[in-house]
């Protein structure tokens, strides 16, 4: 299954400051230090919201699979948290064209 283009945005908030490893000790400096790397993912998810139960599960499974990719992918780059939109997983939509 092909991964649609998607938005994502890197922000860097206030976190707690924990102690350092000394792994981390021997790191170039944090260039902002007690803050963690967030990713926001923008993403158009299937909907779950059919009469046949075996598409709608088949739906939730796509939308899971799609959101752990994401997750592998900015876990890679460095992310600390990755945040989606609500209700993203079971493609719930707030109003039924048709």
């Amino acid at each position: 299954m092909a991964i649609p283009a998607v938005s994502i945005i890197l922000l860097a908030i206030a976190g707690p400051i924990g102690a350092q490893t000394t792994k981390e000790a021997t790191k170039p400096a944090d260039k902002n230090p007690g803050h963690l790397k967030m990713a926001l993912v923008n993403l158009k998810s299937l909907y779950s919201d059919g009469a046949d139960a075996d598409s709608n599960k088949a739906n939730i499974q796509a939308n899971l699979k799609r959101h752990l990719y994401f997750i592998d992918k900015l876990a890679a780059e460095g992310a600390e948290f990755v945040g989606f939109p609500e209700l993203s997983i079971n493609g719930y939509r707030f109003s039924n064209p048709g």
